[in-house]
């Protein structure tokens, strides 16, 4: 009973490691996949699969800022300024202090909804 278990157990190890190299292959190809497909650069896609904004110049623009890195950084870069602000609030909040926060969190607020 136990060699089988042994057996069953190393079949099982081996299986997880195939597997495990065709997670890390399959989610290279759909990064790359599913950032062409949202750029509307998909190769694949017929001309009459193609949503029609997909074609304006301005769209494509945004959304090629939108998906770039320097603008997930800047985005990034707010979100956590914005968690260490929330971080300094406290009760009763210093008057100086106060007012800072208050300038930083409009600007927050407008960044995020914009």
């Amino acid at each position: 009973l136990n060699v089988a278990l042994a057996v069953v157990d190393e079949a099982r190890d081996d299986f997880e490691k195939k597997e495990e190299g065709k997670e890390d292959e399959d989610v290279a190809g759909s990064e790359e996949a599913l950032q062409k497909s949202l750029l509307g650069e998909d190769d694949d896609m017929d001309l009459d699969e193609k949503p029609a904004w997909c074609d304006c110049a301005l769209v494509h623009t945004c959304r090629q800022i939108a998906f770039s890195d320097w603008f997930m950084n800047v985005i990034m870069l707010f979100i956590v300024s914005n968690v260490i602000t929330m971080m300094m609030e406290s009760f009763p909040p210093p008057r100086g202090q106060q007012d800072v926060l208050d300038v930083l969190e409009m600007t927050f607020l407008v960044v995020f909804c914009g």
